[in-house]
């Protein structure tokens, strides 16, 4: 991430750090749109899949991660948690990328600061929704199994000499 907001950013750098969002958001947007959500309540605004943003990043074929997570009940707050708080940081991203100079495709970036306008209320409907302390605890494994998840599939190191 600190690539993307360096001085030493190149077109081949920030190209290989789009395919790994791609890469990212392909196994957690499959995730959260395959939990199992039937029992909860209703959050503000339903799922947006970040992916539809990255298509043209995506490389021909995705590796076979053989992923086994499967969320469920607050489980499914918690792995929104982190996809809907990382918007909070496009916006620093954003204006980092917009600067003279560089010539760069921003339109995954200014989506996210899109969605940002929406982090709030998000918020405020998991202190609703979230009432026992076993829920927070299935939302906090939840946000974890995603974030280790983003973590594991965000490889850009693989994309520079293809670049």
């Amino acid at each position: 991430m600190s690539s993307l907001t360096s001085d030493g950013l190149t077109p081949q750098l920030y190209l290989a750090c789009m395919r790994g969002f791609a890469q990212a958001y392909a196994h957690v947007d499959k995730v959260i749109e395959d939990a199992e959500t039937n029992d909860l309540p209703v959050v503000s605004e339903s799922y947006t899949n970040r992916s539809q943003w990255l298509n043209s990043y995506l490389p021909a074929e995705l590796p076979d991660l053989a992923l086994q997570i499967r969320l469920s009940g607050a489980e499914y707050y918690g792995a929104r948690y982190v996809v809907e708080g990382s918007t909070m940081g496009a916006k620093l991203i954003l204006k980092r990328l917009s600067q003279p100079g560089l010539d760069l495709d921003l339109t995954f970036w200014e989506n996210q600061v899109s969605m940002s306008r929406g982090w709030a209320r998000y918020c405020e409907d998991l202190n609703l929704a979230l009432i026992t302390e076993a829920q927070r605890q299935r939302a906090l494994k939840g946000a974890c199994s995603v974030y280790e998840l983003l973590l594991s599939t965000f490889n850009p190191e693989s994309y520079l000499n293809n670049a």
